[in-house]
């Protein structure tokens, strides 16, 4: 499918057993946060951030009774 944006980019999401505890590692390995984290009701939990290389990732932990 053709990009709606022409700077639009795939964004990898990696998932982890604790966005809260990866959300201190990787700030205080110079990660900036993006969009904070936020419940996917049903699914988990997601947040989003931009790496000392300007590259933007997220990362989820899988939790079906998030709200």
């Amino acid at each position: 499918m053709r990009r709606a944006a022409p700077d639009a980019s795939v964004i990898n999401t990696i998932e982890v057993h604790s966005v809260d505890d990866f959300v201190d590692k990787i700030q205080k390995n110079g990660g900036v946060i993006v969009a904070p984290k936020v419940a996917i009701p049903g699914v988990g939990y997601v947040a989003y951030f931009r790496d000392t290389e300007e590259n933007v990732f997220g990362i989820m932990e899988a939790d079906e009774s998030a709200a």
